[in-house]
């Protein structure tokens, strides 16, 4: 990084970080501002590894999004299907890094010409479920620059007793998916142009987005209510798991399963007081199937929209249960 010196105390901990400051360079950022860029960013990551994970959280945020999945809710449901105890939903640690990811672009675009946003995430879920009382950490462990100039990075966030002691440049991607939830997040500058178009939906559910809800949101996130903040997507992400789980309780008496992943290509951000609606598209013969559970996994097209105006297209991956 030429004449910037970074103390590197925690060893190979910070080193994608450095590297990924001096990638910047290119898009606009001189160099004598980087160290403060890996400043801000090293108090962020050391910030949120402060965030407990704690039950009452994990309850408050089910009974927000109305999550009854029972591998989140019912300790003795988890233990006897292989768990230790209960864990967070994979979309509330998503949401904890949602806020980390935002918190990295706020740093970015402090200190480049024209802004950054989210365009895309795809999220993956590990085998190493949050319990409760867990302290998160999410580490970028990668990145990239793509021809048109957007941002692709790599942060992976679970447990901070595990994730503090990992050489990422000696780690795999198939090792890094076991550790916890990862984000692969594109930032651009330039709107997307490009939007799916999905008709004849399988299944419908409204939801209401409105401003006491996001506020209860942001404080299970640890998030300060009076500072300014980005609408928080993966509040509104969070009715695709509830939807599913109503689909699942109403066609074959079951509403447990897990949530493998979901690939998000974002359009527009959700209006607050307005209804959105999420609509489910599968595939194939996949509807009979999924009524009759005749396969476990599931990849099913999806729909969020406000006044017939597409949010986001998602994907979603999930295991479900055969009917006993």
């Amino acid at each position: 990084m030429g004449d910037i010196t970074i103390e590197q105390s925690q060893g190979s901990f910070f080193k994608p970080l450095r590297e990924f400051c001096s990638t910047l360079i290119g898009k606009g950022i001189q160099s004598e501002r980087l160290v403060t860029l890996d400043e801000k960013i090293r108090e962020l990551t050391s910030h949120k590894e402060k965030i407990k994970v704690t039950g009452t959280k994990i309850d408050n945020f089910c009974l927000l999004v109305q999550e009854i999945n029972p591998y989140h809710t019912n300790e003795e449901f988890a233990k006897q299907n292989g768990y230790d105890n209960r864990f967070a939903p994979g979309t509330m640690i998503a949401s904890f890094g949602e806020q980390y990811a935002n918190g990295l672009m706020e740093s970015i675009n402090e200190m480049v010409n024209a802004p950054y946003f989210p365009v895309s995430c795809d999220l993956h879920f590990g085998r190493n479920p949050v319990y409760p009382e867990t302290n998160l950490l999410w580490v970028i462990y990668g990145f990239s620059s793509s021809e048109n100039g957007d941002l692709n990075l790599n942060i992976v966030g679970g447990d901070a007793r595990k994730l503090k002691h990992i050489e990422w440049d000696k780690t795999g991607k198939r090792d890094i998916r076991e550790l916890g939830c990862l984000m692969d997040i594109t930032l651009s500058q330039n709107s997307l142009s490009k939007r799916k178009e999905i008709y004849g939906a399988d299944y419908s559910k409204p939801f209401i987005i409105d401003e006491e809800g996001i506020n209860k949101f942001m404080e299970i996130m640890d998030e300060d209510l009076n500072k300014p903040r980005r609408f928080p997507l993966m509040y509104s992400a969070t009715s695709l798991t509830t939807s599913l789980l109503d689909l699942s309780k109403n066609m074959i008496g079951k509403f447990s399963g897990i949530n493998l992943g979901t690939s998000f290509e974002f359009y527009k951000t959700p209006e607050i007081g307005k209804e959105q609606k999420v609509e489910f598209f599968f595939r194939g013969d996949d509807l009979k199937n999924f009524r009759e559970q005749s396969k476990s996994r599931y990849r099913i097209d999806a729909v969020v929209s406000q006044e017939h105006k597409p949010l986001f297209y998602c994907e979603v991956t999930v295991l479900s249960e055969k009917p006993k």
